[in-house]
This record gives C-alpha cells, sequence and structure tokens, in this order.
C-alpha cells in the first residue's frame, strides 16, 4: 500500500478533457478496463467479487449474471425486503447511488 501510494505521487498522468460527459465516458472505459483485466484472470477487487468468482469456480454461474441480480436487488429491494417498491421509491434508490457516488 504504501509503495502505491508513492507511485501514484509521482506519476502525473492527465487526460485533458474538459467536457464532464466525456470525462464520465474516459473514466468508465478505464475503469471498466481495470475490472475486465481483474476479472478475467478471476482476481478480485474486494465486496462482491468475491462472491461471484467463487460462484463462477463452484455453479458455473457468469459473473456478469450475479452482478447483475446484486444490483437488481439492491434496486427492487434497497436491502429491505419488507419494503413495498414503487416507482418513485425506486428512482430515489437510484437517485441516491449516483450521488454517493461524485467525487469532491
Amino acid at each position: 500500500m504504501l509503495t502505491l501510494s508513492w507511485a501514484i505521487d509521482q506519476i502525473n498522468f492527465t487526460i485533458p478533457v474538459h467536457d464532464p460527459m466525456l470525462a464520465a465516458i474516459a473514466g468508465g472505459a478505464i475503469l471498466g478496463t481495470g475490472a475486465g483485466i481483474t476479472l478475467h484472470s478471476l482476481g478480485s477487487s474486494g465486496g462482491n467479487d468475491v462472491i461471484a468468482v467463487l460462484l463462477n469456480q463452484k455453479f458455473n454461474i457468469r459473473m456478469g449474471t450475479f452482478f447483475f441480480g446484486f444490483n437488481l436487488e439492491e434496486i427492487v429491494f434497497d436491502l429491505d425486503p419488507d419494503a413495498f417498491v414503487t416507482i418513485e421509491r425506486t428512482f430515489n434508490v437510484l437517485g441516491r447511488g449516483f450521488s454517493h457516488r461524485k467525487i469532491y
């Protein structure tokens, strides 16, 4: 961890993108490439990736299928199985998910 922190400070790499939408697309492409390489080698970045890799190895469940199901469950049930789902609540959950991922 110390080496990674040091390397991040030493490497000055910027992508000259000034449009927020293009910056989001570029960031998503970079993140998706890294996640794809990690999952292709059956590695994990933590979180539910570990469960997805184990299910893939034991029961041959595709990792994308697991991620889709997990995210769908989060949106529909909001981790509260007693909650009644409405369209408004679903959009609120989606909005909260986007607002928690903002970096300032």
